[in-house]
């Protein structure tokens, strides 16, 4: 994608975000299975800013509750953007209700705004950034595969004890639960937009055992995978 003069390669896991007003259009064939979301907003105003002018507001005390959204990122999680947009889908399906609708889109900007922040400035200031935050770019990465603590802290060079006691004091949430958070949002992004039996997504998730998949599926999301994927059973596509 061309935005103005800037030119944007869009690949898996990634995301462009085009502000209002500009210039964009398509300069190469997309691979088949490309999905865009066109979200169009009224009365609303978005400000671009520089990463300069991002990190300098950084140390501000109120940039946690600054609606923050990315030009370009393969920091956040697609997939959950995804399901939300599916949902959205759904619920324009079922019913056309204005508030309902804006309401819904308000969550997925939030929702993106909440892992730009976390992503970027995962303790609400850039300088305190640590070093538990390559780690999580690398489990984000790596998740699908067949990773565990022991192999993630022979990764960073790291004694397993004190790789996990450091990781959850600093991100509140510990490496096995960070991994099973990437897994569970890869699945139900292959159960709302694919057709692939619940085993095989298990697979692709990183489970080597689905029925320890679908347990471990059904505890984080109080139902279980035919359950989750039923509800997105009505589609809209606007084929105009």
């Amino acid at each position: 994608m061309r935005v103005n003069n800037t030119c944007f390669d869009v690949h898996e896991n990634e995301m462009l975000i085009i502000p209002p007003f500009n210039y964009h259009e398509g300069v190469n064939y997309s691979e088949k299975g490309l999905r865009f979301f066109w979200c169009h907003f009224s009365n609303i105003s978005f400000e671009q800013m520089s990463k300069e002018t991002v990190e300098a507001l950084s140390n501000n005390e109120t940039f946690a509750q600054m609606l923050l959204l990315p030009e370009f990122t393969n920091k956040i999680s697609v997939n959950r953007a995804n399901i939300l947009f599916h949902q959205l889908l759904d619920i324009y399906q079922e019913t056309q209700n204005g508030m309902y609708l804006n309401y819904f889109m308000t969550s997925i900007l939030m929702e993106l705004s909440y892992q730009t922040h976390t992503s970027y400035f995962p303790n609400g200031r850039k300088d305190n950034s640590n070093i538990t935050q390559p780690i999580r770019d690398w489990v984000r990465i790596h998740a699908l595969e067949h990773i565990t603590v022991e192999s993630i802290a022979e990764e960073f060079r790291y004694n397993k004890s004190y790789l996990s006691r450091m990781f959850k004091e600093n991100e509140g949430i510990s490496i096995k639960e960070l991994i099973t958070k990437y897994r569970i949002e890869y699945a139900k992004s292959m159960l709302v937009n694919t057709s692939k039996d619940i085993i095989e997504i298990a697979y692709e998730a990183g489970y080597v055992d689905p029925k320890y998949f679908m347990r471990v599926f059904k505890r984080v999301e109080q139902v279980t995978p035919t359950v989750y994927r039923r509800t997105f059973a009505q589609k809209h596509f606007n084929n105009k």
